[in-house]
C-alpha cells in the first residue's frame, strides 16, 4: 500500500515536489486535478515503481531541467522506496493501473484492434499462472530454434563428407559393412574393365547420317507449259486421227522413223502418186526434228522423276533412317541427341503421292505435247505437302551435323555411358566407407543427437502446450462470461462472444468478436473497407472506453492476489454518460472494498464527489493537485465538498 508521496523532482510538473503537511493516502484515494496540472505523470510514477522500469519516469523528465528525476514513496509497511540515477533502490507494491496507456496497450489504439493488442489482452486474461505456462512454451521455442541451430552446424559437418550426389538422410542410415574394402576393389576392377570395352566402342562407332530428299526435276514445270510453233495443231489432230485408223500399237514410232527414206512423189510401199495428198504433208510436219526432240525431252523427264522419287531413293532413304535411329540411341549414352521427328512411312506417302500426281501431268503433257498441262489440285496439294516435307528434313539434317559435333568431341574423351551403373555401384560401396570412418561417424553421431533433441524438446513444448491450451479455455470462458455480466450492467448493447486463443504469427494472443443485435462482427483492422462492419464503425468512443474498463475490472477480478493489490484509476469514465458514470463509481466502490487500496485521479470534481459520497465517513482520503507557480504542481489538501459547491452558491 502507498503511503505517501514524500517528493518528487523534475518530473514533468512536479519540479519540486516535498510534501510539507500530512498527505498520507488511505485506502480509498481521491485525487483532483485539473488538466496539465500531472495527473498523468503521476500516474506514470506509479507505474515505474510497480514495474520497475525507469523509463516511464525517464521519458516524463522535465524539460529545460538540467536535474535528473527523482522521486521518493513511503509504503505502509513504512520502507521509503527512491528513484534516482534513473532506477528504483527497492521493490514497489502490487499495482494494477486503468489508464489510456492500459487501453492503448492491452485493448484498442484509435480505431483498430491490433495484433500487439491481442498478446497482451490474451495475458490479462489468463494472469499470472497462464503467463507461466506460455512463458515456458516460449522459453521451449527459444531452446527449438537454439536446437535448429545446432543441428545446421552439426549438419554442414556431415555434409562436408558427405559423397556427391547423395542425400544426407540416405547416408546416415546406411549399414556398415566389414567386406567393404575388397568389395570396393572389386567394383573398380569391374569399371576398369567397362571403360575399356567402351572406348573401344566409342571410338568405333559410325556418325550419324545426313538425308536430303530428291527434288522434282528442274525443268518439270517448264516442259509441262511449252509448246512448238513449228507443229500445227492441226497436223497433229489428223496424225493421231489416221494412226488411229490404220496402225497398230508403234506405228507412230514406225512412220516416224520410215519418212527420213521416202523419195519424191511416189509412195514406198504401193508406188502411187503421194502428190496432192494432204497426209504427207502432215507427217513431215509432225514428224519434225523439233517435236522429235520435244517427246524425247518428255521421255528423258519421264525418267527423272523415277529416278529422283521412285523406289529405290526411298529405300535408301527407309535404310538412312533406320541406322540413325540405332546411333542416336547408342551416341544418347554420352552426349544429348535431339532430333526432329521425321517418321518414313510418313515421308514415302508425301513422296510417292508427289510421283504420282507428276507423272499423272507428263501423261498428259505425252499425250498432247502442244499443248500447256492446265493447273492441277491435286499436283499442288501434293508438292505443297512435299515443300513442307523438305524443310522438316532440312531441319532433321541440320540436327545431325549439331549432334555429330558433339558426338566426335565425346569420341576424344572417350567416357562410356554404359559404365555408369558399375559407377554408381561403386559410389553406393565408397560411401559405406566413408560413413564408418571414425571422423565422419562421430560427426553423424553428433548431428543424430542433436535431432533427437529437438524431437524431445518439441514433445515438451507440446506438452507445454496442451497445459496452456487446456488453462486457456477454463480461464477464456469464465472471463468472457464475467465480461458480458460488467457490460450489460454498465447498459451497453453489444457483448462480446467467440473468446479463444490464437497462435497466429508465432505468439499466442487472444481474438473475440463483437456481437449486435446477436449478430457477429469482426474485429477488422487498419485495411477493413468502411463499408463493412467492425470494432472502428459499431462502437462509439463510450462504448470503446466502457469495454475497455470492462477487461481491466474482469482481469483485476480473476487475480488470486487482488486483496494485496493497489488498484489506480486514471479518469476511467471517459465518454460516459450519467448513467454509465455512476456505475463506474459503483465499481470502483466495490473494488475499495476487496482491492488493498484504490487510488482515483480526476478532472471530474463531481465524479471523485460522488464516490466520497458512496463510502463510510472517514475512510476517504482527497488530495489534489494544485498549481505552484507558473509550470509547476504539488501535492495538496482538497475540499471536493467546496470544489464543487458552484458560484451561486
Amino acid at each position: 500500500m502507498i503511503k505517501k508521496i514524500v517528493a518528487i523532482r523534475n518530473v514533468g510538473r512536479l519540479e519540486k515536489y516535498n510534501a510539507s503537511g500530512d498527505y498520507t493516502f488511505r485506502k480509498l484515494t481521491l485525487i483532483f486535478a485539473e488538466n496539465g496540472r500531472g495527473k498523468t505523470t503521476l500516474t506514470d510514477v506509479l507505474r515505474s515503481l510497480s514495474t520497475g522500469n525507469g523509463e516511464h519516469i525517464l521519458g516524463r523528465w522535465t524539460l529545460g531541467s538540467i536535474f535528473p528525476p527523482f522521486a521518493q514513496i513511503l509504503l505502509d509497511d513504512n520502507r521509503v522506496v527512491t528513484f534516482k540515477d534513473g532506477a528504483w533502490d527497492g521493490p514497489g507494491p502490487r499495482l494494477a493501473i486503468f489508464d489510456s496507456t492500459f487501453i492503448h496497450e492491452n485493448v484498442y489504439a484509435g480505431d483498430y484492434i491490433a495484433h500487439e493488442h491481442k498478446k497482451n489482452h490474451y495475458r490479462l486474461i489468463v494472469g499470472e499462472a497462464g503467463v507461466t505456462l506460455a512463458q515456458k512454451v516460449y522459453e521451449y521455442d527459444g531452446r527449438i530454434r537454439d536446437a535448429n541451430k545446432d543441428i545446421t552446424a552439426k549438419a554442414s559437418v556431415v555434409r562436408a563428407s558427405l559423397p556427391p550426389g547423395l542425400k544426407l538422410e540416405t547416408f546416415l542410415v546406411l549399414k556398415v559393412d566389414l567386406d567393404v574394402a575388397a568389395k570396393i576393389a572389386e567394383k573398380q576392377t569391374e569399371v576398369a574393365a567397362l571403360e575399356k570395352e567402351k572406348e573401344k566402342e566409342i571410338k568405333n562407332s559410325a556418325a550419324i547420317a545426313g538425308i536430303a530428299l530428291a527434288q522434282l526435276p528442274a525443268n518439270f514445270e517448264t516442259l509441262q507449259a511449252k509448246v512448238l510453233d513449228d507443229v500445227s495443231k492441226d497436223a497433229e489432230a489428223a496424225v493421231k486421227n489416221h494412226l488411229m485408223t490404220h496402225a497398230t500399237l508403234g506405228g507412230e514410232e514406225w512412220i516416224a522413223q520410215g519418212i527420213p527414206y521416202a523419195k519424191g512423189t511416189g509412195c514406198p510401199f504401193c508406188g502411187q502418186s503421194t502428190e496432192g495428198v494432204n497426209l504427207i504433208a502432215e507427217y513431215r510436219e509432225y514428224f519434225s526434228q523439233s517435236y522429235a526432240a520435244f517427246k524425247k525431252e518428255l521421255a528423258a523427264l519421264h525418267q527423272s522423276i523415277e529416278k529422283a522419287l521412285g523406289d529405290t531413293g526411298l529405300l535408301a532413304l527407309q535404310k538412312t533412317f533406320s541406322d540413325n535411329a540405332a546411333l542416336v540411341i547408342f551416341g544418347c549414352q554420352f552426349v544429348d541427341i535431339n532430333l526432329p521427328e521425321v517418321m518414313f512411312n510418313e515421308l514415302q506417302i508425301v513422296v510417292e503421292n508427289l510421283r504420282r500426281n507428276a507423272l499423272g501431268r507428263l501423261k498428259i503433257k505425252m499425250a498432247s505435247p502442244l499443248e500447256a498441262v492446265p493447273p492441277d489440285e491435286a499436283f499442288g496439294k501434293a508438292f505443297a505437302d512435299f515443300k513442307a516435307l523438305v524443310d522438316r528434313v532440312q531441319d532433321y539434317a541440320n540436327a545431325v551435323t549439331t549432334a555429330n559435333v558433339f558426338i566426335t568431341a565425346k569420341k576424344k574423351e572417350t567416357e562410356g555411358g554404359n559404365i555408369a551403373k558399375a559407377k554408381t555401384e561403386l559410389g553406393e560401396i565408397q560411401a559405406v566407407q566413408k560413413r564408418y570412418e571414425a571422423s565422419v561417424d562421430a560427426a553423424c553421431s553428433n548431428y543424430c543427437d542433436a535431432l533427437n533433441a529437438k524431437t524431445a524438446l518439441e514433445a515438451e513444448k507440446g506438452a507445454a502446450k496442451t497445459k496452456l491450451d487446456q488453462y486457456s479455455n477454463t480461464v477464456v470462458g469464465q472471463y468472457e462470461k464475467r465480461i458480458n455480466e460488467l457490460l450489460q450492467v454498465f447498459g451497453t448493447g453489444f457483448r462480446i462472444g467467440e473468446t479463444k486463443t490464437s497462435y497466429a504469427g508465432g505468439n499466442v494472443s487472444s481474438t473475440f468478436h463483437i456481437e449486435i443485435n446477436e449478430v457477429a462482427v469482426s474485429l477488422g483492422d487498419a485495411g477493413t473497407p468502411a463499408a463493412q462492419a467492425c470494432f472502428k464503425n459499431t462502437l462509439s468512443a463510450g462504448d470503446r472506453s466502457t469495454l475497455a474498463l470492462a477487461f481491466f475490472i474482469a482481469q483485476l477480478e480473476s487475480r488470486p492476489k487482488l486483496a494485496d493489490t493497489v488498484v489506480v484509476f486514471d479518469d476511467p469514465f471517459t465518454s460516459q454518460d450519467r448513467s454509465r458514470r455512476l456505475q463506474t463509481k459503483r465499481e470502483v466502490c466495490r473494488l475499495a472494498d476487496t482491492a488493498r487500496q484504490v487510488i482515483v485521479m480526476s478532472h471530474e470534481p463531481s465524479f471523485l464527489k460522488t464516490i466520497q459520497d458512496s463510502v463510510a465517513s472517514g475512510t476517504t482520503r482527497t488530495l489534489q493537485l494544485i498549481r505552484l507557480g507558473e509550470n509547476n504542481s504539488t501535492i495538496g489538501e482538497c475540499d471536493i465538498d467546496d470544489i464543487v459547491r458552484g458560484d451561486y452558491f
